[in-house]
């Protein structure tokens, strides 16, 4: 019985349960004190309490919690993932682009990967985001819902929809102006044209500095190849934006900017995320940046997932000495 309240606390922390579907929950346990466990939880997926992959994830957020002995941080996961591996068959043998990852992602967090180049972050990200497929095993859940368990068709729904992504080269499409790939994503969910429009343009002003609006029209309609590598980096991030995904997936953003644009860049963008409360992974190979945006960051070495740290001064430096093996003063 405790294992099954401790299973409706989490499904409540999580939103997943209305006051109805919480009352009910309530019911069935009272109903059926004398129950196992089992038979209660397939009475709570019968009464569509609960779905099965929900259940799933939290059954395996209490095992984890069991074997290391400690209870996991009260706070609503939109990732929770376990044993993550992605494999490649290669001249030499099987290699490992990643080896039993496992971590958890809160809503509304913005959260940093670091590592070197070919540590694993790029493909993390990738897979998260639907873009690429793990090997067999691995346990992926989004806000309640098994990875494994979608058809084609859902997978690419959930990315559309759910999901914004930012990598280090914009991507933008030539052909079109600044506002027509503003507005793209939102084209692609059928949005109607004059909304698809106005939310384009509320967006990308967002990301325009006050020159740029003094000259609102013009900049709208430029096109990628008359833009800088921070305009266009901006453009990017308004893009990946524009539908209000519950997540975006950050590849290095500032990578190919200078300093200052790169900040200016981040900027912007951070106080956009923090306003709208979307979660963002960030990848990054810049230990001053994820502890200067992000609340959390974790690095990766050889495909592993090696430590997890606040982003306290004292913690960057102990990561960057890891990480390269130097020394650095305070």
């Amino acid at each position: 019985m405790e294992y099954i309240n401790r299973l409706i606390k989490k499904a409540a922390l999580q939103g997943w349960l209305s006051q109805e579907k919480e009352i009910l929950a309530e019911k069935i346990v009272q109903e059926s004190r004398h129950a196992s466990a089992m038979e209660l939880l397939k009475r709570i997926m019968q009464q569509n309490v609960l779905s099965e992959d929900q259940i799933d994830q939290i059954t395996a957020e209490l095992e984890e919690e069991s074997q290391l002995h400690v209870e996991l941080p009260s706070r609503p996961t939109i990732f929770y993932i376990r044993d993550v591996m992605k494999s490649y068959r290669t001249p030499e043998g099987l290699f490992y682009a990643l080896h039993e990852v496992s971590l958890q992602v809160y809503k509304g967090e913005i959260l940093a990967i670091l590592g070197f180049s070919g540590s694993g972050k790029s493909t993390l990200l990738s897979i998260l985001g639907l873009l690429t497929t793990p090997d067999q095993g691995s346990r992926i859940y989004y806000n309640g819902i098994l990875y494994e368990s979608l058809r084609q068709e859902e997978r690419d729904q959930l990315r559309k929809q759910k999901f914004g992504f930012i990598f280090q080269e914009s991507h933008l499409l030539g052909h079109l102006s600044t506002l027509e790939n503003v507005a793209l994503p939102l084209r692609l969910q059928n949005c109607a044209n004059a909304e698809c429009v106005e939310r384009a343009r509320k967006m990308l002003l967002k990301f325009m500095n006050d020159t740029e609006r003094q000259k609102t029209e013009a900049f709208f309609s430029k096109k990628p190849a008359q833009l800088s590598g921070g305009q266009k980096q901006r453009v990017a991030a308004a893009r990946a934006m524009v539908h209000e995904p519950d997540v975006i997936f950050a590849d290095e953003p500032t990578g190919s900017l200078d300093f200052d644009t790169g900040q200016n860049v981040m900027n912007i963008f951070v106080n956009t995320v923090r306003e709208k409360r979307t979660t963002v992974v960030l990848v990054t190979h810049n230990p001053s940046q994820a502890r200067h945006y992000c609340s959390r960051f974790m690095w990766m070495e050889n495909g592993k997932l090696k430590n997890r740290l606040d982003s306290a001064m004292e913690s960057t430096i102990r990561m960057v000495r890891q990480l390269s093996g130097k020394e650095f003063k305070k």
